[in-house]
């Protein structure tokens, strides 16, 4: 028997069917990106740094599939939200593991995508004010 979205693929519903792709999707982005912070705030650090590539690859992945049959503003936005909301959150592992250069080099992404984003800027701004962190690579 069909999945779901194969059935809304054998009924002609292409439309519905990439609605529900981008909704798994988006979800295993956000299921990846919660993960990834709560095995950061529990320090067990190798599964974050494998839970944290996850999730930016996710958001990757997400944009690159959406961006080949969406041109609209506004989810270019939300694509690029999500990267930036990975890279802020890579960053704060790496951080916490002592590569001050990686982190950096991730907050300074996340800005590059998505200026709102006010925790990587924070983010940045801490190990401007921490130079031992920033410099512990």
């Amino acid at each position: 028997e069909a999945t779901p979205q194969g059935q809304l693929l054998i009924q002609g519903d292409w439309e519905g069917a990439e609605a529900m792709n981008e909704t798994v999707s988006a979800t295993r982005f956000a299921a990846l990106n919660d993960r990834c912070v709560s095995l950061t705030v529990a320090r067990d650090f190798d599964r974050a740094e494998v839970v944290c590539d996850d999730a930016l690859r996710a958001a990757h992945r997400s944009e690159v599939f959406r961006s080949q049959r969406t041109t609209g503003a506004l989810a270019g936005s939300d694509r690029r939200t999500n990267r930036a909301m990975a890279y802020t959150n890579r960053g704060v592992l790496r951080a916490f593991q002592g590569k001050g250069e990686g982190a950096r080099e991730d907050f300074e992404m996340a800005v590059r995508l998505d200026a709102s984003l006010e925790a990587a800027a924070a983010n940045l701004k801490v190990l401007a004010d921490r130079p031992a962190v920033a410099s512990s690579d």
